[in-house]
């Protein structure tokens, strides 16, 4: 999967993560499905300078990785012993402004359908060595430590066609969309989430990202789960 995933297996399995109290052993159930990476963001609370933002050529975006209820098929890594088990929330994720949009609170809406945050965390070992950190935002969105974890990685499960037209439709009813209700996440498309997130995010000293995750409660938001 990632060109860097000589990088991804490398870095991941030297990750440096100062682990939490782990809570109870889950295997990968929770996280089961496939995503796409949509995302790199740098780690507030770590020292970067050497571990810069990926270039494109190497920017693992748009690559897949897919939980399995027996763990974790990435290209690049091989594994014969996967474990997950659920951990307390790492600082890093619980308070990193650059991770605001995965904690989206529900819209203040008599028609919606209810927070859909879990904010659950998992460490996930390989052969009985550390391999990453996993933060599930909710049941589509996931937040990966990555490099030494200067970096996250965030994963979304694929959106629909029709989820898709419904949240353009809704953004083009809101004034944040002129573009046709084609069912493609087009980069009109994404520029127009990150309006709408601008305008709907509670939190005004965190920063907004140039592809802020497309949470449940985002599309909630949009009446995309009505």
């Amino acid at each position: 999967m990632f060109r860097s995933i000589s990088a991804l297996c490398a870095v991941l399995a030297a990750l440096a993560i100062s682990l939490p109290t782990v809570v109870a052993d889950s295997g990968f159930g929770e996280l089961k499905g496939e995503y796409v990476v949509v995302s790199v963001r740098r780690n507030s609370f770590v020292a970067s300078t050497a571990s810069p933002l990926p270039a494109d050529e190497d920017s693992p975006i748009g690559k897949t990785m897919e939980f399995t209820a027996d763990g974790i098929i990435v290209e690049g890594v091989s594994c014969d012993a996967w474990k997950a088990d659920s951990i307390e929330t790492p600082v890093d994720f619980a308070d990193d402004p650059m991770l605001s949009d995965l904690r989206l609170p529900p819209a203040d809406d008599p028609h919606s359908a209810g927070d859909k945050r879990s904010a659950r965390s998992y460490r996930v070992m390989c052969e009985g060595e550390e391999f990453t950190t996993v933060y599930q935002a909710d049941n589509r969105v996931l937040a990966l430590s990555w490099a030494n974890s200067t970096l996250y990685l965030v994963l979304e499960r694929r959106l629909h066609f029709q989820q898709i037209r419904k949240m353009q439709l809704a953004l083009k009813s809101l004034k944040f969309f002129s573009g046709q209700a084609s069912g493609k996440f087009d980069e009109a498309t994404a520029n127009a989430v990150r309006a709408w997130y601008g305008h709907r995010q509670t939190d005004h000293d965190a920063a907004i990202p140039k592809r802020p995750a497309i949470t449940e409660n985002l599309l909630d938001g949009l009446k995309v789960l009505h």
